[in-house]
């Protein structure tokens, strides 16, 4: 901890110069501005739209999506919010995780 106004020790203040301060190579994605672009919209939805508003550019999107925001990928296609098979379920860790979540998960690994 430092005091407020002190200077920092020599060999820390050449470490933020040389590494925290120093320029980003290579330089930010396009894709990074855009989210910084929408965060003010995106933080004013609730969750599921401002997971819309970021999605495109932090996961993929799938050609059949036709998203104009992004490139498609091909083969790629989004589902939202589905549920897995039981059997994709891990083991519970113990008895009591069983007993509140009814059969959802096993104790047995």
């Amino acid at each position: 901890m430092m005091d407020k106004g002190h200077a920092f020790p020599t060999e820390l203040d050449r470490h933020i110069q040389d590494l925290i301060r120093r320029p980003r190579q290579p330089p930010p994605s396009p894709n990074a501005k855009k989210v910084v672009a929408k965060r003010r919209i995106a933080a004013q939805q609730n969750e599921r739209g401002g997971i819309k508003q970021f999605e495109p550019f932090l996961l993929f999107r799938g050609e059949a999506e036709a998203d104009d925001r992004v490139p498609g990928v091909p083969l790629i296609y989004s589902q939202y919010e589905i549920n897995l098979a039981r059997t994709f379920l891990p083991p519970a860790p113990n008895a009591n995780v069983t007993k509140t979540w009814g059969g959802a998960l096993t104790t047995e690994a």
